[in-house]
């Protein structure tokens, strides 16, 4: 377990944690949040594997949004449950 506090608004942070399994270049490429408020996140890197999104209004309670596979280099998800949330934070893994 990871805790992370103090953390400043308005900003993205990219914790990396060791896998021995598996080496994954994973980066954001764009969030945007569309006028019906749902969250629109895209994100490049390994092929050919499952990523786990998960969400969470206070970093201590995750819930699991979804599951993409990397089929061309790129991924994208839209959280369509982010509407009525002032604030989201998410997290991406490998499962």
């Amino acid at each position: 377990m990871q805790t992370i506090t103090n953390v400043a608004p308005k900003q993205f942070l990219t914790v990396v944690e060791h896998q021995e399994t598996v080496a994954v270049s994973l980066n954001l490429k764009s969030v945007a949040r569309s006028a019906a408020g749902e969250v629109d996140l895209a994100l490049v890197g390994d092929t050919g594997l499952r990523y786990l999104f998960e969400g969470s209004v206070d970093l201590a309670h995750w819930s699991r949004l979804g599951v993409r596979t990397n089929l061309i280099g790129g991924i994208r998800f839209i959280d369509t449950r982010a509407t009525n949330l002032p604030k989201r934070f998410y997290r991406v893994s490998i499962p």
